[in-house]
């Protein structure tokens, strides 16, 4: 996604409003540190951010975060004929993804907001 919002192109797929799991790499890594070494994570744990986002909001904090506008979408049809099926379930349809395992065993995110995580992932925060 990136090199089409540093051009300007970026903007919503689809009709933007499908969920949108998410999640920084630093809690990537974290979950995977616990996982390694507390016998409690076992089993399946969905590694995503507890912020859920649509995938138009995930794209308007993205144009923020690199100041481009966010408002060219991709259209479903387009999105449909060059990925077939594959873009019906991966990017149209969504996937409500909650944290709720990870939550229960106690993980903290440290980048539990897409905002600070995106500023975090391009550079513009520690």
């Amino acid at each position: 996604m990136l090199p089409a919002f540093r051009a300007g192109l970026g903007g919503p797929m689809g009709g933007g409003d499908q969920p949108w799991p998410w999640i920084a790499l630093d809690d990537v890594v974290g979950m995977i540190y616990h996982a390694l070494m507390d016998r409690m994570w076992r089993g399946p744990i969905n590694a995503v951010a507890p912020d859920q986002v649509t995938q138009g909001e995930l794209a308007s904090a993205l144009g923020a975060a690199l100041g481009r506008p966010a408002c060219t979408p991709a259209p479903a049809s387009l999105l449909r004929l060059g990925m077939g099926e594959m873009a019906q379930r991966l990017l149209l349809e969504g996937a409500p993804v909650v944290p709720r395992r990870a939550a229960d065993l106690g993980y903290v995110w440290r980048r539990p907001t897409l905002g600070g995580a995106l500023a975090v992932e391009l550079g513009q925060e520690r």
